[in-house]
């Protein structure tokens, strides 16, 4: 009796999750055809609909993008953009990103590294896309610096990591922390940050 059950209860859980891949697909298609970046795919598993978005160039390993059952599984969507020609946005082996993250490499590069684990609503920028001075705020005369991510990293809900970034292997980053210098390696960095103030320089 107990093996029938075990039975019964795994291919439930079988037809549970094609159902699941079944209203996915079509939403998981609809993203890649609107897509524009040039994306090169070495097995990627894509279980939340991506927006592969730009002019650069977006590298896969074999990661898994999306996850069930989690948040904004089906209401959201993820967003990976290189925006210029030039960017570049580099995804390793074995890296695990939850739902509706968005990484956007403007001009320069973001590389996550081997076996990292991002959790949902991540952010990571490699650029702060206006000038901070009032004149050229909408000029487009920004820089953008690369945000580099080591192995085996674990950043947690809504983590937002900044441009310039670089974070050692193995480090862990608590939920909803905002990252704006370099993490060493070993290391569990949490909190928001708090308000500081500087007058804009003229």
């Amino acid at each position: 009796m107990k093996g029938k059950k075990t039975l019964y209860f795994r291919l439930k859980r079988r037809l549970y999750h094609e159902l699941i891949a079944l209203i996915q697909w079509p939403r998981i298609k609809f993203y890649r055809v609107i897509s524009t970046a040039v994306v090169i795919d070495h097995g990627a598993t894509i279980l939340q609909p991506v927006l592969f978005s730009g002019k650069g160039t977006i590298t896969l390993g074999k990661c898994t993008l999306g996850s069930f059952p989690s948040p904004l599984f089906f209401s959201g969507y993820m967003h990976i953009e290189a925006r210029e020609d030039g960017s570049h946005v580099v995804i390793d082996d074995g890296v695990y990103i939850n739902n509706s993250a968005c990484i956007i490499a403007e001009r320069s590069l973001i590389h996550i590294g081997q076996d990292t684990l991002l959790g949902p609503e991540v952010c990571i920028f490699d650029s702060d896309f206006h000038g901070l001075k009032p004149e050229t705020r909408h000029t487009g005369q920004h820089t953008a610096k690369p945000v580099v991510i080591g192995q085996n990293v674990f950043l947690g809900a809504r983590v937002t990591v900044l441009k310039g970034v670089q974070i050692g292997r193995n480090s862990i980053v608590g939920a909803s922390t905002l990252i704006n210098k370099n993490i060493p390696e070993m290391t569990i960095a949490t909190g928001c940050t708090s308000y500081s103030e500087r007058r804009l320089e003229k």
